[in-house]
């Protein structure tokens, strides 16, 4: 089996064509391992689906404001929490990271049960947040004005 693989192409759609262009049809698949690039993703994908065989991809952190739902074409498989068979060969791949990402489904089932379990926590947070802030507020504002008297006192 003879496979593209790539990752972290950060939507440079032009190194993407110049890898087609230096490259025959050989391929079976093409592996992509995240980080395709966010706006121009379906640009990134075509210009591989141009070597007329499966790509097979997953998303990275750079990849945060794709949907996971989206379908490229036929042809093109996310194959995040997938397996796909091509020629005996299985192939699998799981997108996104642990952190806070994006269109992660799985961050944001975790978040939404987070926030359901610590409504009250959260609600305390909030508020000390906000109480915070407007301490910090009238700090800053307190230093702008002794640095202002301050100035006024030199000057005279």
């Amino acid at each position: 089996m003879r496979i593209l693989a790539c990752s972290d192409i950060h939507g440079n759609v032009e190194a993407v064509r110049k890898i087609r262009d230096l490259e025959a049809n050989i391929f079976d698949v093409i592996v992509i391992a995240g980080d395709i690039g966010n706006g121009n993703t379906g640009d990134v994908l075509s210009c591989f689906g141009s070597f007329g065989c499966p790509v097979l991809y997953v998303y990275g952190n750079w990849d945060n404001k794709v949907s996971y739902d989206v379908s490229f074409s036929p042809g093109f498989n996310h194959i995040h929490n997938n397996l796909i068979c091509i020629d005996g060969y299985y192939f699998g791949g799981y997108s996104g990271c642990s952190a806070s990402w994006g269109m992660n489904p799985i961050y944001l089932d975790l978040l939404r049960d987070v926030n359901e379990r610590h409504k009250e926590t959260i609600r305390i947070r909030n508020e000390l947040r906000f109480d915070f802030d407007r301490q910090e507020s009238a700090i800053h504002a307190d230093f702008l004005e002794r640095m202002r008297l301050l100035k006024e006192q030199r000057h005279k």
